[in-house]
């Protein structure tokens, strides 16, 4: 429980510097809510994420991104198991997998480096 608590506190510790910086307050009271909304917004974006949100980001546009990412990361999993397999029961890799998953991965690299910036509409 003490740990939560202080963990909590730790969470919070940014808010509260910002809350007693004389910058801070000498600002008007409109700029001080827009400073604290943002935080805040900020803050319950990354709970809203979990773990996942963590690592990878909450971004919905690079949803497409992750999605292909947490693929690719699966497929080379398979591909890492097939090949411990194959070493441990001393036969051959499955080369029907290799060339079904490599294309996969290949494809989703392209899509990445050769999408490009986004452009604003």
């Amino acid at each position: 429980m003490a740990n939560r608590i202080n963990s909590e506190i730790g969470k919070e510790s940014e808010l509260n510097t910002l809350l007693r910086n004389d910058g801070f307050l000498s600002l008007d009271r409109k700029s001080r809510l827009e400073i604290v909304n943002s935080i805040m917004q900020q803050k319950q974006q990354e709970q809203g994420g979990g773990w996942l949100g963590k690592i990878l980001g909450t971004n919905t546009r690079n949803a497409v991104i992750h999605i292909g990412l947490i693929i690719c990361i699966i497929l080379v999993l398979v591909l890492v198991m097939d090949c411990m397999h194959a070493y441990c029961a001393d036969k051959d890799i499955n080369m029907d997998l290799v060339d079904i998953i490599i294309p996969v991965i290949t494809l989703y690299l392209g899509y990445i480096f050769g999408k490009g910036p986004a452009q604003d509409e």
